[in-house]
């Protein structure tokens, strides 16, 4: 970074526009910025720090940057001119301030304004750093200046990136502070830290350390909350075992102690334990008190069934009583029951009779009906004749019957040998075609052999055909794309070039227009003015004289269209790009596909090779139907042999039975001739009249057995009327009952022996007896002993399950400590780990034995380097006396360590404070430490080269050696083209510096006068 020049404009101490041209205080590498006390000498250096970043050294920051000396008219403005990153820049800012409004009296707020343009030149007039750090201005040299930015964030990251630095290290390093470092030098170890962290930016460590320190909060947390919930759970615990704290106390623990686990889950035995054996205790009372019921139970019953065979005793013996009351009732039933017993007996032979009776009326009807059917000879005939005149008239149907079936079969015999006549006939001429058929089979199946053949061998040969024609078919494709792929690679190229100039012309336009209307916004923002409306600018609400938009004004619509064609543009050539890119590795495939074949030859080669592989296609395709008609020749020759032999079996077969026909035909005859004497009787009259007779001897039959068994039954009855004491066979079917009364008798007299029977068996039942001769049994006295039993049963039962839920619930709560633990396990690790790394990065850790914190181990080093690099130049500085050492001893009591300076006396060989150091070696060793502080930033953001240096105030304090020796380290810092510019009041160094900033203090504010004297030999 180099300064080229400075515009002060009613800044600070300066009222009017003062011009410092660095260039020519930098010529000599060494200047002087001088002046009594108040003038304004720190003032240029707060003019460059606010060009550069907006604001003034920390110490100063918030003043008052415009002048009271300027005119209220005049604008405070600082316009610097630099070089950073191989670029010429210039940059205007202007604060915010007051001024008086253009249109009556008042003052209003002047907005803040910043710009920022680079020089370029005019050969080339987009291209960054045109303009080199020549000392020349770029406008003598054909260049101009073009406006980059207007934005205050953006200018500060461009100036932050160029120069490597932020506004604390910028004023640390380039503008070296007055008295600062000597305080720095003097400054225990956090104040130090603090300086030396916003140098170097160290708060990622710092953020580092509060990320250690919250993983470890975050850590300690979740290990609380576990040894919480465990405390939990031992709580619940103790409620499941139903103990106090005087039976089973529980641990004294508190979250976080590493032994909690284990004591509670010690405790967590105990308890259950305890539990189990409680749980054994009521288990056995439950056993004691399921016997006692049990008993009780028992006692119970044999009091209730006592009671129950006592009152059945009672009643016994009153239905005794009832019954014999009953007596004589029964009897008179007995007797009416037993006259009904005697008539039952004759009642058989009597519906016998009655039976023999209504069949033989029937008979005799039937008689009587069949006589009436046969011709007038046969009606006075008995039985006997019927029935033999009914037989020989069977014999003669038999006969006639036999000859009709002979004759049906004879019929059947010949239909069937006509059958077998034709049978014969048709398999005779099927012999016949079939071996003329079968002469021919061995050259049919020969000649489709051949056939097959000669299809296996086409199809083989299509195959080859159809890869070479697909080859073919494929390079005539690619031929086809490479031809019209060219044609598209033309027109893609010509498409490129166009939308280039076309996106060239737009950029061109779009830059043209926007600087037109940057020389024009002041008419454009006048546009927008209304009456009475404050104005975004200046904020007055009068508008005397507003802009006009000179010829040619373009607003922001038009340059926003300009703009939005340039982006279409530029997107048409990335298309346009990508698609010549596209077509061009598509046309190279082709190429490298197709050859040099042209389209011509290889569609003819394509035309014969496709008629090739069609006729040889064509003959292989019939292989399926060749193969098919030999599978049917073959089929068909296997069903003619197999019809042949079968053929021949059905004539063998035929002839056996051709034979047996002829033979049961001759028998038949013989048989018929027979069985057919002469007769002149038909069929059916044989068959009516054989009916009739048959018929008409049944019936005689019938009615003769039917009287005899009337006869029969008649005689019974009355044997068995006599027998049971009845005079006649009618007294006996009078005394017969009907069947209600006869069952109301019956159950009369079961009911009476069955209750006397019931009664006689309970009075004799050896319980009932014993049951009667007992005393009576107590039964409420037995049902309070059960209520009692089952009382007590309950508590036990209530108890047990208690226990055994206390068991189960301990268990689970246990067994739940158990995963909390196992789960805590890794938790605790990490909370351990966590926090020694925490601590260690913290400084507060044992093993961190210098108690030093990671962000003040990493100033160390850099505080390490600083103290190396200073006490080159103080080595020289003190004449090899003095040399600056970082040291990591602790500050003394709990303090930390890390970043204390010692100063090593060569003299004395002993190392010392800086404290004890006199206010000149405080100076030089404070300068020297400024510079090597210096170094270590530039090289720390990357070596960005800084061409120009300030130092502020201290060479009052020095002796004429010490200056000198000091001068000289100085002069060395020139070296390379830099310029160190010295800020002091001190007169003696106006004689030893020529080239001069003089800042003269006068009653209407300072003005700046460049000297150059002939410097006095040191």
């Amino acid at each position: 970074m180099r300064l080229h020049r400075m515009t002060l404009t009613a800044f600070g101490p300066f009222p009017g526009t003062t011009t410092i041209d660095f260039d020519d205080l930098s010529a000599a590498g060494l200047f002087l910025l001088h002046g009594p006390t108040g003038a304004g000498k720190t003032s240029v250096l707060d003019a460059v720090c606010y060009a550069l970043y907006g604001g003034v050294p920390g110490a100063r920051q918030g003043m008052r940057l415009r002048s009271d000396h300027a005119d209220p008219h005049t604008l405070t403005e600082v316009e610097l001119e630099l070089t950073a990153g191989g670029r010429r820049l210039r940059l205007t800012r202007r604060p915010e301030q007051l001024r008086p409004k253009k249109r009556g009296t008042g003052t209003t707020v002047e907005k803040a304004f910043v710009a920022m343009s680079e020089a370029v030149t005019s050969a080339s007039p987009c291209l960054p750093g045109a303009v080199t750090a020549s000392r020349e201005h770029p406008l003598k040299a054909g260049g101009q200046w073009k406006g980059l930015s207007r934005s205050h964030q953006e200018i500060g990251e461009e100036i932050t990136q160029l120069l490597g630095m932020n506004r604390e290290q910028f004023c640390q390093v380039v503008l070296l502070p007055q008295g600062d470092f000597a305080r720095f030098l003097r400054a225990d170890a956090s104040e130090r830290g603090v300086l030396l962290g916003r140098l170097f930016e160290t708060n990622r460590f710092a953020a580092a350390e509060e990320w250690l320190a919250e993983q470890r909060r975050l850590a300690e947390m979740r290990v609380r909350g576990h040894d919480e919930q465990l405390i939990a759970l031992a709580h619940r615990m103790r409620q499941a075992a139903g103990t106090t704290d005087d039976e089973h106390p529980l641990p004294q623990t508190i979250p976080g102690d590493p032994g909690l686990a284990g004591h509670i889950l010690g405790w967590a035995a105990i308890a259950r334990a305890d539990a189990r054996e409680q749980a054994d205790i009521a288990h056995l009372a439950l056993a004691a008190a399921e016997a006692a019921h049990r008993a009780a139970e028992r006692t119970l019953e044999q009091a209730v069934e006592t009671d129950r065979l006592q009152r059945r005793h009672a009643a016994a013996i009153a239905r005794a009583a009832a019954l014999d009351a009953e007596e004589q009732i029964y009897q008179d039933a007995q007797a009416a029951l037993e006259r009904a017993r005697a008539a039952d007996l004759v009642a058989p032979a009597l519906a016998v009779r009655d039976a023999a009776r209504r069949e033989h009326e029937v008979a005799r009807a039937a008689e009587h009906a069949a006589r009436d059917l046969l011709p007038a000879p046969w009606a006075g005939t008995d039985a006997a004749e019927l029935a033999e005149a009914a037989r020989r008239a069977g014999q003669d149907l038999g006969c006639l019957a036999a000859a009709q079936r002979a004759e049906q079969r004879c019929a059947a015999l010949r239909r069937e040998r006509d059958t077998l006549d034709r049978e014969a006939a048709a398999d005779e001429a099927a012999d016949q075609e079939a071996a003329a058929w079968l002469a021919d089979w061995d050259a049919v199946r020969t000649a489709h052999q051949q056939r097959i053949d000669a299809a296996h061998r086409a199809a083989a040969r299509a195959e080859q055909l159809a890869a070479a024609l697909e080859t073919t078919r494929e390079r005539l494709e690619a031929a086809r794309r490479r031809d019209t792929l060219a044609d598209e690679e033309r027109d893609a190229d010509r498409r490129l070039l166009h939308t280039r100039e076309a996106a060239t012309i737009a950029h061109e336009r779009w830059l043209e227009l926007k600087e037109r209307r940057l020389r024009g916004i002041a008419a454009e923002l006048a546009a927008q003015l209304k009456e009475d409306d404050p104005c975004a600018v200046c904020g007055s609400t009068e508008h005397p004289a507003p802009a006009l938009p000179g010829a040619g004004h373009v607003d922001r619509a038009a340059e926003e269209s300009a703009h939005a064609a340039y982006q279409a543009a530029q997107s048409a050539r990335e298309r346009a790009d990508t698609a010549l890119h596209t077509v061009r590795e598509q046309l190279a495939a082709a190429r490298a596909a197709a050859g040099d074949r042209q389209i011509a030859a290889l569609t003819a080669e394509l035309d014969d090779a496709t008629k090739a592989h069609a006729a040889v296609r064509k003959e292989a395709d019939q292989l399926p139907a060749i193969r098919a008609e030999l599978e049917h020749v073959e089929r068909e020759h296997a069903t003619r042999v197999d019809e042949l032999q079968h053929a021949r079996s059905r004539t063998a077969a035929r002839t056996a039975r051709r034979e047996a026909l002829e033979r049961e035909l001759a028998s038949l005859r013989a048989e018929v001739a027979e069985l057919l004497p002469d007769t002149t009787t038909s069929m059916a009259e044989l068959k009516e009249h054989a009916r009739l007779l048959a018929e008409a001897a049944d019936a005689a039959r019938t009615a003769s057995a039917t009287a005899l068994r009337l006869q029969q039954a008649e005689a019974q009855l009355a044997e068995a009327a006599g027998h049971e004491g009845f005079a006649t066979p009618r007294e006996a079917a009078e005394a017969a009952p009907d069947e209600t009364t006869r069952r109301s008798l019956r159950e009369r007299i079961e009911r009476h022996l069955a209750e006397r029977s019931a009664v006689a068996a309970e009075l004799a039942d050896h319980d009932v007896r014993s049951a009667a001769a007992s005393p009576p049994a107590a039964l409420d006295k037995r049902r309070a002993q059960l209520e009692a039993a089952t009382r007590a049963l309950t508590r036990a039962c209530t108890a047990d399950s208690a226990a055994r839920a206390r068991c189960t619930q301990l268990d689970r709560l246990s067994a739940e400590a158990a995963r909390h633990t196992t789960e805590l396990a890794p938790l605790r690790e990490e909370h351990v780990l966590l926090r020694r790394l925490s601590y260690l990065a913290a400084g507060t850790s044992s093993d961190n034995q210098l108690r030093m914190r990671l962000e003040s181990y990493v100033l160390a080093a850099r505080l390490e380097q600083v103290a190396a690099a200073a006490s080159i130049r103080l080595h020289r500085m003190s004449s090899g006396r003095y040399t600056l050492l970082h040291t990591d001893a602790r500050s003394g009591g709990r303090g930390r360590s890390g970043l204390g300076l010692q100063v090593l006396d060569a003299w004395t060989g002993t190392a010392r404070d800086t404290a004890t150091l006199s206010g000149g070696e405080t100076f030089f060793a404070s300068l020297a430490l400024a510079l090597g502080l210096a170094d270590v930033v530039t090289d720390e953001v990357g070596g960005i080269r800084l061409d120009t240096l300030f130092i502020d105030e201290g060479f009052g304090s020095l002796d004429d050696q010490t200056l000198d020796e000091v001068l000289d380290v100085l002069d060395q810092l020139r070296e390379r083209d830099r310029a160190v510019g010295i800020v002091s009041h001190v007169a003696d160094l106006r004689h030893r510096i020529p080239a001069q900033l003089q800042v003269v203090k006068e009653r209407h504010g300072s003005v700046v006068r460049h000297r150059t004297t002939m410097p006095h030999h040191r």
